[in-house]
Formats: C-alpha cells, structure tokens, sequence
C-alpha cells in the first residue's frame, strides 16, 4: 500500500475543512432565516402592531441579532458535519480514503479542529456580544414602553404586575376605558378602583414610574381580616402610578445567566455565597444565643430545686 506523503495530508485537509465549511454556512443560513423570521413575527404582533416607528423597531432587531446567532451557530456546526460527513459516504469517499492508507482518525482530524474553533467562536460570541445585545434590547423596549405602554397594557385584557391587577377595556393611542385596578393600600388593605377613562401621563421628571390620568374614579378599601371595615371614595380624577419594572417584568430588567458575561456569574455566584454564609454564621449565632440562655435557664430551675 502506497505511504501517503504530508503535502497528501496538507490536500486532504483542505479539502474536508471545505466541504464541512460549505455546508456549515448553508445550514447557518437556513436556521439564521428561521429564526429570523420567527422573531419578525413576534415582533409583528407585539410591537409593529402597535403603532412603533419603523425605526425603533429596526434598531430593536439588530439588538435581538446575537440571540438569534446563539440559536444558530451550534445546530448549523452540527448540521453541517453530519451533512459534510454523509455525503462522504454516500459517494464512498471515506472507503476510497481508507483505500489510499488514510486512516479514519486522520480524515476526521479537521473535523475535531473546526470543531474546536466553532465552540471558541460560539463561547466568545456568547460571552461577550449576547449579553450587550441584552442590555441594549432591554433599554431599548424599556424607551419603547414609556412612549407607547399599549405594548403591555392590551385592551380587553386583565394582567397581573407584581401584587396588582389591571383589568382594561378598549386601548387607543394614550386612552384606556372602563379600567380596574386591584391592589393594596400600604396598611395592607385589599383596594379595588375603577375608572371610566384613564390617560397615560408622560412623566419626564419621573423616569421608570408611568402614570395614569384616572376620570370617574371610585375606590373601596377593605381590611382582609375585617370585612365589615371598609372605605369607599368618589374623585372626578385621580393620579395612579406604576413602576415600568413591575409592569415589563424584572426578566426584562435583569440579566439571567444566559444573558451574562461569564464573568459577571462568577462574581454573581461569589456574592450569592458570600451573602449565604452570612446568613449561616448569624443563623449559628442564634442557635447558640438559645443554647446559652437555655443552659442559664436549666442552671436556675436546679438551683431553685435545691
């Protein structure tokens, strides 16, 4: 059998680092298009929907790219081996390879180094670029929101925010009729208004607090362990505010671990153990506070007994 040679090698390499390469950006193109265009509806129903400048909306994708590479790069990387490697033998490319004196170990060789690459790229490109098209998307949305809230505040809907309720009827540009809130007070008391109309206030003084213009107010107050103690009020307008972080929701605000350098998680973890042993040594601390005034007690009772 024929020995073959390294410049053999240097050819064979080059021509399975191809064929993978091909059908790697084939299979990134077909995934990158589908997830595509799965975000461009999403965002056709949620957002363009709602009257969003074109823009906006524009630069709102762009942000929402690297989430979508994330997505792509790995299924391509494993897409396209597996269709570079079938048709090798499909054609019985790999037994005349075998036939030559190549051995599958080295046919495979450039298969191991763009993996490789692929799962540096993926892990650099995660690390560094998802997390900036986070935040910026989030900043994004968040500006988004605090010029038109008929993002989140849909008509004929009811949606919980943290411990409130919203229950709205029809939405038009900055108007919302026939509107429901259910929250409490701050002495814990279970509040119920209603309003016939309510308009959305531009707060510039007041960043990350949207308000609400109620009209035709009423309001009733009841103590949740006292149902016969109630208050009810009438008011022609009244001023409701709500923090945007309780309406868009803190997924929206903060970061999870997907979304984070890795080392921002190291120094997240670091915090969350540093902040769990401090509660174990003040939890210890108690522990032998109520041992030594347990053994004080115990001392006193026998010496009353004696």
């Amino acid at each position: 059998m024929k020995k073959v040679n390294k410049r053999q090698y240097t050819q064979l390499y080059t021509y399975v680092i191809k064929e993978v390469l091909v059908s790697f950006f084939i299979a990134f193109l077909f995934f990158f298009v589908i997830f595509f265009v799965n975000h461009i509806i999403v965002m056709a129903e949620r957002i363009l929907a709602k009257h969003v400048p074109v823009m906006d909306v524009l630069t709102l994708l762009v942000c929402y790219l690297p989430q979508i590479i994330a997505f792509s790069f790995p299924f391509s990387a494993l897409v396209g081996s597996l269709m570079a490697i079938g048709r090798f033998s499909s054609d019985n490319e790999i037994l005349a390879f075998r036939a030559s004196g190549v051995s599958i170990f080295r046919l495979f060789i450039p298969v191991f180094v763009l993996s490789f690459i692929f799962s540096s790229v993926s892990f650099l490109f995660n690390d560094y670029f998802l997390p900036i098209g986070f935040i910026r998307s989030s900043m994004i949305y968040r500006t988004l929101f605090s010029r038109n809230p008929e993002l989140e505040l849909e008509p004929y809907s009811a949606k919980t925010y943290e411990e409130k309720v919203i229950i709205t009827g029809n939405v038009e540009n900055n108007r919302i009729d026939d509107v429901i809130i259910i929250d409490k007070t701050l002495e814990n008391k279970k509040r119920i208004i209603t309003a016939k109309n309510a308009y959305l206030l531009n707060n510039k003084g007041q960043e990350g607090v949207i308000s609400l213009e109620l009209r035709d107010v009423f309001s009733h107050e009841t103590d949740i362990h006292n149902s016969n103690d109630y208050d009810y009020a009438f008011a022609k307008e009244m001023v409701y505010n709500i923090l945007i972080k309780n309406i868009i929701g803190p997924q929206s605000i903060k970061p999870s671990a997907r979304e984070m350098t890795s080392l921002d998680v190291w120094y997240s973890i670091k915090e969350k153990r540093k902040k769990l042993n401090e509660r174990k040594r003040t939890q210890e601390e108690k522990v032998q506070k109520q041992l030594y005034e347990l053994a004080m007690e115990l001392q006193l009772a026998r010496e009353k007994v004696g």
